[in-house]
């Protein structure tokens, strides 16, 4: 996601769908008007603010199933068919679905809702890689 650099009263922020975006590490050296590529990382409690970090080389865009959680004691993980890999969602609060208990007194299992994540292309554990972000504010869980 491409954003403008704007001066705020503590420094450089953004401005996306109405809402101030605060950037986080990685940025210091960047000016005000100066466009930028940007991951969203997260939302503040309140849902005014977002949180936005420089996307670099090391970042990736990869289309992932959708995540789900499908039990109490299981992983939310979604699947990346170009990486062949999955992807847990990290600290990102991204959009799943809760398929806990299916078949329990009527409960039947939800589609999964297909998206997209930035993974970081150097740090994966075994075959599974970290959400470091998301490209549009619909794919975060608000």
């Amino acid at each position: 996601m491409i954003v403008k650099l704007i001066e705020g009263q503590k420094g450089l922020i953004a401005k996306i769908q109405g809402k101030i975006a605060i950037l986080q590490d990685g940025a210091t050296d960047r000016t005000a008007g100066e466009e930028i590529n940007v991951m969203i990382t997260g939302m503040n409690p309140k849902k005014t603010v977002v949180f936005i970090k420089l996307v670099t080389e090391e970042y990736e865009l990869v289309e992932h199933s959708g995540f789900e959680r499908s039990g109490s004691m299981c992983r939310t993980i979604a699947w990346a068919k170009a990486k062949q890999a999955g992807i847990t969602p990290g600290r990102v609060a991204v959009k799943f679905t809760d398929n806990i208990n299916i078949g329990f007194k009527g409960k039947v299992e939800q589609p999964l809702t297909p998206g997209s994540c930035y993974i970081d292309k150097n740090t994966r554990k075994g075959n599974i890689y970290r959400c470091e972000g998301v490209d549009s504010l619909d794919q975060l869980s608000l």
